[in-house]
């Protein structure tokens, strides 16, 4: 095998392994939901008096393709908006995140509300199948565009405080670290979004949200030597 050969097996080799080690350590998507259809991921439940919608209101959202949107089938003169006393929220089917750590989700969302801080929307997540739910996150938590205010008076269903009750004025991402505590390596997972307002009723878009994504990274077995001494399974190297 002359040199140049034998260098190009190397590298290919090399190549094959930095190949295999992105795959095992590397971020991979566990769930993503971009509402293309209504099955796998996309196959969200609606409940509560909300008129969810899959598809598009291009002159409410401004946006083709389909996404996941609260109808604006209220009649105020010419304008259509969404219910007085609207108490709608939509939720994902049960998320398995077993392996996984590291989680972060993320997805794009339109809010324009009729008065701010009464009307809002807010995530929610259950670790029991859909038993309890509780708010995920609170104001000015460590994510990106998340929770605008602590206090929403018609968003009151659900405990924890914290929420999007102003305009975001077209399509933001928002994103949030998952707590390892409670969302690593669990199987029982659902998240959703519920939107509230309150009895009166004015002019205004409403909410929706696109490509609803969970990523993280595949969880790696510690085998820590015991040296000897005992310790072994209660070491850990940083």
């Amino acid at each position: 095998m002359n040199k140049t050969v034998y260098l190009n097996h190397r590298i290919s080799v090399l190549t094959l392994f930095l190949l295999i080690l992105q795959l095992s350590f590397g971020q991979v998507t566990i769930f993503n939901a971009d509402f293309t259809n209504g099955t796998g991921d996309n196959a969200w439940t609606d409940v509560a008096n909300g008129n969810w919608n899959r598809g598009n209101d291009i002159f409410g959202f401004n946006r083709l393709g389909s996404y996941k949107y609260l109808q604006r089938n209220y009649r105020i003169g010419r304008n259509f908006t969404y219910q007085p006393n609207e108490f709608a929220y939509t939720l994902s089917p049960v998320i398995n995140l077993t392996g996984y750590d590291k989680l972060t989700l993320s997805f794009e969302m339109y809010l324009d509300v009729a008065r701010t801080n009464i009307d809002g929307v807010k995530v929610i997540y259950s670790t029991d199948r859909g038993a309890t739910f509780q708010t995920l996150g609170k104001e000015n938590d460590e994510a990106i565009n998340w929770y605008t205010t602590r206090n929403i008076s018609a968003l009151t269903s659900v405990g924890g405080l914290g929420g999007w009750g102003t305009d975001t004025g077209g399509w933001v991402t928002a994103s949030i670290d998952l707590p390892s505590q409670g969302f690593d390596n669990k199987s029982d997972i659902i998240f959703g979004f519920i939107f509230q307002s309150d009895r009166n009723s004015h002019a205004a878009r409403g909410f929706a949200f696109d490509n609803f994504r969970i990523t993280g990274y595949n969880q790696q077995v510690k085998n820590y030597s015991d040296c000897g001494l005992g310790i072994g399974q209660n070491l850990e190297l940083w």
